[in-house]
């Protein structure tokens, strides 16, 4: 096994155009945006815009995004700046990649079904047998989260869950998933048996910290954790 040194991670999700989370206090090595950056029914500045692009260029570190329904058009440039790892494999570390997983249609409400999922999924475990060599280590940052009998799926969360994402978690075998769209989620956590650990920071986000021995701890975010944004942050057990 490499062993990696500590790495910290800011992350986040669902940022909509308004919310766009700092870590202060924290030394950051990437930063990982888990999609819908912008809010595409609204793309014109609002009284609450809060620019991504400025954002991305203010951070002193890599900048990964994959892209979710809402970004299929990219106005700011936010993605001249941050790299757009969907269907890729992007290593940050020695010992460290990150997997992404995103998908935009030409219209935010036209949700992908497996089919559009499917062949990034398959893609993505290729390149993973091709260049992840034996004991390193992944980060999976997917707009779409997986559909898993730990998350509180329904048959409400049909479009929003994924089979194929499952299946690609469960061949790369990630030591954390990071994930937004269902925004019922945003500030929550499982812990899965085989030690991955699954969250959804939502656009509060957090800090991800990756320990010398592969742990992964989530710090949740209280940037903008007034009473109109508040998030539950404890830990489900579910």
């Amino acid at each position: 096994m490499t062993i990696l040194p500590t790495i910290t991670l800011g992350i986040c999700s669902d940022t909509h155009g308004e919310q766009l989370p700092h870590w202060p206090g924290h030394k950051i090595h990437a930063v990982l945006h888990g999609g819908d950056v912008y809010h595409a029914p609204t793309l014109a500045h609002g009284d609450n815009y809060a620019n991504p692009r400025a954002w991305a260029a203010a951070q002193s570190v890599p900048v990964l995004a994959v892209r979710g329904n809402h970004d299929y058009r990219d106005p700011d440039g936010f993605l001249d700046l941050a790299e757009d790892i969907s269907g890729r494999l992007y290593r940050i570390a020695a010992g460290l990649w990150v997997a992404g997983v995103g998908f935009a249609p030409e219209w935010y409400c036209d949700t992908p079904g497996e089919r559009d999922l499917e062949p990034q999924c398959r893609d993505l475990i290729r390149m993973a047998s091709r260049q992840v060599m034996p004991g390193e280590r992944i980060i999976l940052l997917t707009h779409y989260p997986p559909r898993l009998p730990e998350l509180p799926c329904d048959e409400a969360s049909a479009g929003c869950a994924y089979g194929c994402v499952a299946d690609l978690m469960e061949t790369l075998g990630p030591i954390a998933v990071v994930f937004g769209h269902k925004h019922d989620w945003f500030g929550l956590r499982w812990r899965r048996a085989a030690g991955t650990l699954l969250v959804s920071p939502g656009p509060l986000g957090g800090v991800l910290t990756i320990r010398a021995n592969s742990e992964v701890v989530f710090e949740a975010g209280t940037a903008f954790n007034d009473d109109k944004n508040s998030v539950d942050s404890a830990e489900s057990t579910r």
